[in-house]
């Protein structure tokens, strides 16, 4: 997991020309405290300030739900860049496009910050390896 319970486990930033060492920006969970690296979990790449952190654990734990109003894209590897790239070329510049390539190449993204994601590019193969990493609800 990209969760921290001790800051000395995480390898901080030098500031380039020194040997001073830089704090990496860390974020506290608001359910249970866990440091986390917010470069990690993709906290620093949106608007977050406002937003209570929830680390990966207590999502999981609260069976936790984000209103998603994005568009998903579930295509071949093969052309994943191309719709990408596509998108770049077509779209205004102000929608927001994440290429999702998994836990194994990203890391983990936080929920909070795919949500705020106008498109999300996912492949075949990455939906089929991670798909287990979520349980099924029974539905109600």
């Amino acid at each position: 997991m990209f969760c921290y319970d001790n800051l000395e486990l995480m390898n901080p930033k030098r500031s380039k020309g020194t040997n001073s060492v830089l704090k990496p920006l860390t974020i506290i969970c608001t359910t249970c405290s866990t440091i986390c690296s917010q470069e990690r979990v993709y906290w620093d790449r949106f608007r977050s300030h406002d937003i209570p952190f929830l680390c990966p654990e207590c999502i999981h734990d609260k069976d936790k739900l984000y209103p998603v109003k994005g568009t998903l894209i579930i295509a071949p590897s093969t052309i994943c860049h191309q719709w990408y790239e596509e998108l770049k070329r077509h779209i205004r510049d102000d929608i927001k496009i994440d290429m999702y390539r998994g836990l194994v190449n990203d890391g983990y993204k936080h929920p909070e910050y795919l949500a705020t994601q106008d498109v999300v590019i996912c492949s075949f193969e990455t939906l089929r390896q991670e798909v287990y990493f979520v349980e099924a609800r029974p539905r109600l």
